[in-house]
């Protein structure tokens, strides 16, 4: 079964998490573009270097130097379906996308948005830890800060997020407004946009999301 998911919501609204259960559930590749950058960062890369000075205060990285990194992965490890977290994020990387894929044979299944208010967003802010070596990201509760990342095979320790203070956040979320919201019109008239009620418990979010994405949208390939 092929399925091609995308994943959009304000920060915090649970895209990570849910990706990463659809992506389980469904046997498909996960890959989340800010843990993605962040490894980068972590290397001391050319492109980390780069994601620094663009992320610094909530900014994004260019939708050139996005869809360049993002096509190569697509072309090597999403063939055969795929869950993204992170991409697309602005209207010009929308339409990127929509040609790669469109070369490609492939179609969009669901473009599931994840809805939140205000007051959850920063209550999960407010509880959520990282581990800067797998990238993963946890809720407070048996795990404390400077706590061992549960993953397994993973020795880093769990810390806050730099980007989820107050300051950068409010970056972060005044441009999802500003940039990724239009994308929510665009899969509407594409006819695979899936809100989600995002401020529900996990098991609730996920149940409700398997509901919706119903069939996966046959694949033709170009010759």
């Amino acid at each position: 079964m092929v399925r091609l998911i995308v994943m959009l919501g304000a920060p915090a609204s649970g895209k990570g998490t849910q990706a990463a259960r659809l992506a389980l559930h469904f046997d498909l590749p996960n890959l989340s573009t800010g843990a993605l950058i962040r490894a980068e960062q972590k290397r001391g890369s050319n492109l980390g270097k780069l994601a620094d000075r663009y992320l610094e205060g909530g900014g994004f990285l260019p939708d050139e130097l996005i869809g360049e990194l993002m096509g190569a992965w697509l072309g090597e490890e999403g063939a055969g379906g795929f869950v993204l977290d992170g991409f697309p994020r602005t209207g010009p990387q929308a339409l990127t996308f929509d040609s790669i894929l469109a070369s490609s044979g492939q179609k969009l299944d669901a473009a599931i948005l994840l809805e939140a208010d205000l007051e959850t967003l920063q209550g999960r802010l407010a509880g959520r830890l990282h581990c800067p070596v797998c990238g993963g990201t946890f809720q407070r509760g048996a795990l404390e800060q400077g706590g061992r990342c549960p993953q397994a095979g993973c020795l880093g320790q769990v810390v806050p997020r730099s980007d989820d203070q107050p300051g950068p956040f409010a970056g972060r979320l005044g441009n999802y407004h500003s940039l990724t919201e239009p994308l929510i019109e665009h899969y509407n008239q594409l006819g695979v946009l899936r809100r989600i009620d995002g401020r529900a418990q996990p098991d609730e979010v996920f149940s409700d999301i398997l509901a919706r994405l119903g069939p996966p949208i046959p694949t033709t390939h170009s010759n």
